[in-house]
């Protein structure tokens, strides 16, 4: 089932609508420009703060949920990986001597069975080595096939988290323009940048737990794609 879309609410509001509300705050002085922070304060910008706070909270949660099945497959397929120059090793079978045969036809029939026996030895050695010959190729084929996908799960999942911080950057672009909408409706005179809560309408700490949860594999995905693409 696909995710369903996460979005702030409140940022379709018509920006007229927003200056009203600011003239009215305003009027009734609920609202203005903090003396000890000279920061734009009332009800309506601490409430659409803890709004974006939750959005951000809520999209990384989607973000978690969006990659789980890839980082899933990608702690396997790394699990897997490791464990291949061990199972190559035991693959390496050396190719068996060939039977150098009498120059001269054997004299007796144990002579004969002797040099049969070799012969057939030989080429049971051979076979085997021709196997793990094989299984190596075939092997290393695989391993290919684990990288290639690794580089296209670390692409996709720096893809969708891209997206995420372009979304709540989005978010934070047309809160800080609301919040200069109604800080002018307030004041009746234009909001500079500066009166913006800037601090508040960060949004990295919503990604910590996530970095935790997934830097180490992210980690062990770009070392190893890394050193196959050098």
């Amino acid at each position: 089932m696909k995710n369903k879309k996460v979005k702030m609410k409140s940022l379709g509001t018509p920006t007229v609508m927003v200056f009203m509300h600011g003239f009215v705050d305003g009027r009734c002085k609920s609202a203005g420009i903090s003396q000890d922070s000279g920061l734009l304060n009332s009800s309506y910008v601490n409430g659409k703060i803890e709004l974006f706070h939750k959005y951000c909270s809520e999209r990384v949660d989607c973000l978690e949920t969006d990659i789980a099945a890839i980082c899933t497959e990608a702690q396997t397929l790394l699990m897997e990986l490791e464990s291949m120059p061990a199972i190559l090793e035991e693959n390496e079978v050396p190719e068996a001597e060939n039977v150098k045969f009498p120059k001269k036809l054997p004299i007796s029939i144990e002579e004969a069975q002797v040099v049969r026996a070799e012969a057939r030895e030989a080429a049971k050695a051979n076979e085997a080595a021709k196997q793990a010959k094989a299984n190596r190729s075939q092997m290393q084929k695989r391993k290919t096939d684990i990288l290639q996908r690794l580089v296209q799960i670390r692409d996709r999942i720096a893809n969708k988290e891209t997206n995420c911080r372009n979304e709540l950057s989005a978010a934070v672009f047309s809160l800080k323009e609301r919040f200069c909408v109604y800080g002018h409706g307030v004041l009746l005179r234009p909001v500079f940048n500066y009166n913006i809560p800037q601090i508040e309408l960060e949004y990295e700490w919503a990604f910590e737990l996530y970095n935790r949860n997934h830097d180490e594999m992210k980690q062990k995905i770009s070392a190893v794609t890394k050193k196959e693409e050098d």
